[in-house]
């Protein structure tokens, strides 16, 4: 018998007996039963010999006593843990004495290489375990859970409409593949809903977005009952096709993609419907996705389809921009005080916000400066971006009320970088830059403020078609009195 070791595995596992010269017995191994004091156990040589880091034996030994009175098998008083040399592939491994005996399907039920203890209390808590321990009569039959609940399917919810991570999970509901499975339930609902409502409908509007070569497709419709509903239709790479012929190919995929339901089977029958209740194609103005609008109604795919449009987010910016644009190009002079306050290459804007070090600058002189109007604690660049319109107010407009911080950025330049290419912009920036020109630069950043403040209103899919002709109202009403009203 070996001193301080009394639990063995089965006699399947054991051998002629090793001494143990190498090393020591763990402290925590029992000690063998009297009855059992002829046999050795060889676990016990085993761990002597073995120089294995990481051998998944010796971890089973060293811990065996433990993680057994942490995994009992209902009352009896010992463990379902089995550890045992498979003699097919020659690994230790261990068994789930209840599932084997029950012949369940899980891993444990046939053999598991493991050193974790999270692996198996993973598997003490599962439902096949305990389904398991529940036919043996070792434990009550639970009742089966057939989903969670609708509060846990509202706590997915609410944290996806965060945009936390979902690798992170959810803390008391499940990791990330329960709460990913959750949400992948949610959307199916929220399709089975869509169907539902869209196989009623009246009129329906298609929207088509596309971009970075995915399309996105949502819906707007209305039913007899003039109630209304918006979703989500599809969302789809467009592959290897390309052009108002690819685009049209994608669509009518994504409308078949959403009138199958969860058993695969295609619903005809709402497809025909949603195809006949289309009225009014909309997409933004490149000319492959207007193409494909009239591709859609010429070919008839949509045999009731009536409008194709511009959504009037896109067609708000091109309002602004031709109102603004064409009156900045007609003059030189505010097309010159543009370039060099905000969108030209040479312009105090482009390096502060393409040069680190000179954003930096900028940033410093705005915390000190006690001159603007405005908090300019947070501030770092002046929001170049020369590409959207729906920006270009932006830098002018910081570039207008931190003029301060602007023209000491443009001094340190001059002084620091005299002999480079920016120290030189900066030097003419200063000398042809003078009051009327500061005045015309505020003026034109109140024109591009309005003009952003129309494109807002229509920035969205739930603005009430009545005030359109309003907000154009006011917004013509507020130029004339911005540039036309002179005061009493």
């Amino acid at each position: 018998m070996i001193p301080g070791f009394t639990c063995r595995l089965p006699d399947e596992t054991q051998s002629s007996a090793v001494a143990a010269k190498t090393r020591s017995v763990p402290k925590n191994a029992p000690a063998e039963e009297a009855s059992s004091s002829n046999v050795i156990d060889a676990d016990a040589a085993h761990w002597a010999a073995c120089k294995v880091k990481g051998c998944a034996r010796c971890v089973f030994i060293r811990n065996r006593q433990e993680w057994e009175a942490k995994l009992p098998m209902g009352d009896l008083g010992v463990s379902w843990l089995h550890g045992y040399l498979d003699r097919d592939d020659g690994l230790f491994k261990l068994k789930c004495r209840a599932c084997e005996k029950t012949k369940q399907t899980n891993r444990f039920a046939s053999g598991v290489v493991t050193t974790l203890f999270g692996n198996l209390s993973r598997h003490h808590g599962c439902s096949q375990h305990q389904s398991a321990l529940a036919s043996m009569g070792l434990c009550p039959e639970r009742d089966e859970v057939p989903a969670p609940a609708a509060a846990d399917f509202q706590r997915v919810a609410e944290n996806r409409l965060k945009g936390t991570a979902l690798r992170h999970g959810i803390k008391g509901l499940g990791g990330q593949h329960k709460t990913t499975s959750m949400e992948i339930a949610l959307g199916q609902a929220m399709f089975e809903i869509d169907r539902a409502f869209l196989a009623d409908a009246t009129s329906v509007a298609i929207f088509a977005d596309a971009r970075q070569h995915m399309l996105l497709l949502r819906f707007r419709a209305c039913n007899d009952e003039l109630i209304t509903r918006r979703g989500l239709l599809g969302y789809r790479s467009l592959g290897t096709s390309s052009g108002a012929s690819g685009l049209q190919d994608c669509i009518e995929g994504m409308l078949e993609d959403f009138c199958t339901g969860l058993d695969g089977v295609l619903n005809t029958a709402l497809l025909t419907h949603l195809r006949a209740s289309v009225e009014m194609y909309v997409a933004d103005a490149a000319s492959d996705e207007q193409l494909t609008g009239q591709l859609l109604r010429s070919q008839r795919y949509f045999q009731n389809l009536r409008f194709v449009s511009k959504d009037r987010a896109h067609a708000s910016q091109r309002l602004a921009a031709e109102l603004l644009s064409r009156p900045w190009h007609a003059s030189a002079t505010l097309r010159d005080i543009l370039d060099k306050f905000a969108i030209g290459s040479e312009s105090i804007a482009h390096k502060v916000q393409y040069s680190p070090h000179i954003s930096q600058v900028f940033q410093a002189f705005c915390k000190e400066s006690s001159k603007c109007p405005v908090s300019a604690t947070q501030i770092r660049n002046l929001g170049h971006a020369k590409h959207r319109f729906s920006s270009l107010s932006k830098p002018l407009g910081r570039a207008v009320l931190h003029v301060d911080s602007l023209l000491k950025t443009a001094i340190w330049l001059t002084v620091h970088r005299s002999q480079k290419l920016e120290g030189q912009q900066a030097a003419d920036f200063l000398e042809h830059m003078h009051e009327r020109e500061y005045l015309l630069a505020a003026l034109l950043a109140d024109a591009s403020d309005e003009s952003v403040r129309l494109l807002r209103v229509f920035d969205t899919e739930s603005y009430d078609l009545a005030v359109v002709a309003t907000e154009l109202q006011v917004y013509m009403s507020r130029l004339h009195f911005l540039f036309n009203e002179e005061l009493p």
